[in-house]
């Protein structure tokens, strides 16, 4: 129920804010404008980040070298990147971490194994 003092304006902690106006008809429509860069946009991006931490874990993990080291740093920048920008792939930094943390514990593992088979 709207009150009589406030009008058909929707309130916030700044007072009045206007409703969405309607596009004329020749503007086009905003659904089907493309979002290309920029702040509007970052919420439909994936992290480049977070597809470099899961692109290394997965190496790391099937080369048992090095390279989940990598993942490691990498997903956590790129965890807090998309805190920041609201960017996707937060699923993707994820996979990266625990790709590369399993990849480095298996070279660990490796590395025990051999010592231990081959003394010096």
């Amino acid at each position: 129920m709207e009150s009589p003092d406030r009008g058909p304006y929707d309130w916030d902690e700044d007072g009045p804010v206007e409703p969405p106006r309607r596009p004329a008809k020749d503007e086009p429509h905003a659904a089907s404008q493309k979002v290309t860069s920029g702040q509007d946009g970052a919420a439909g991006q994936y992290n480049t980040m977070a597809i470099v931490a899961l692109a290394l874990g997965v190496l790391g993990l099937v080369s048992c070298a090095l390279l989940g080291a990598a993942a490691i740093p990498c997903a956590n920048q790129a965890m807090r990147e998309i805190q920041r920008t609201g960017e996707r792939g937060r699923e993707l930094a994820m996979a990266g971490l625990v790709l590369g943390s399993l990849g480095l514990t298996l070279w660990v593992v490796l590395l025990s194994v051999m010592a231990v088979l081959f003394p010096w």
